[in-house]
């Protein structure tokens, strides 16, 4: 659903680059399951110093005119995005650990493909932004998918629990 496009062009170096940066998530993801005893601060000096030399590889791949648009930039919105990098999403973080710690692997993913869906909402809402019927299809595509998991799972525990009970009833 992300990679299609009625209408527009498609780019393979653009559907690349989405698979990849999907598939260091997720393996990032299952490593960090792992990982017991290891504070915010040390999580996110390791986080960003495996991420920021591949994004600055990748900017300047792909990116033109780094000296001049590094003078021209308003450092009071550098400043915030850094604040909000190194604040609001190291604490994101680490509480995606502590979840990907305590929580089926399965359960966690049905909820994070949401996260499309309420970037859509929230950009409607609060930024007023277009709503196309793309969108809705994606969104109602990516509740039903939520549902079918969730559903999937209370058959599976309640199949499970019957399971349990019916050797205690003999």
């Amino acid at each position: 659903m992300i990679l299609y496009q009625p209408g527009g062009s498609f780019s393979y170096l653009g559907a690349g680059m989405i698979l990849m940066s999907s598939l260091c998530w997720a393996a990032g993801s299952l490593r960090m399951r792992h990982v017991q005893n290891l504070d915010l601060a040390t999580m996110t000096v390791c986080s960003y110093a495996f991420a920021a030399p591949i994004i600055g590889f990748l900017s300047l791949l792909f990116e033109d005119n780094h000296v001049e648009s590094l003078y021209s930039a308003n450092w009071n919105w550098i400043g915030f995005i850094l604040l909000y990098q190194v604040l609001a999403m190291s604490y994101a973080l680490y509480l995606w650990k502590e979840l990907m710690r305590r929580n089926p692997v399965h359960q966690l993913t049905a909820f994070l493909v949401m996260q499309p869906l309420f970037v859509v909402i929230f950009g409607t809402a609060l930024l007023g932004e277009s709503l196309n019927t793309n969108e809705i299809i994606g969104g109602v595509v990516l509740l039903v998918g939520v549902v079918i998991i969730i559903a999937r799972k209370i058959q599976k525990s309640k199949k499970r629990t019957e399971a349990l009970q019916r050797p205690e009833q003999q």
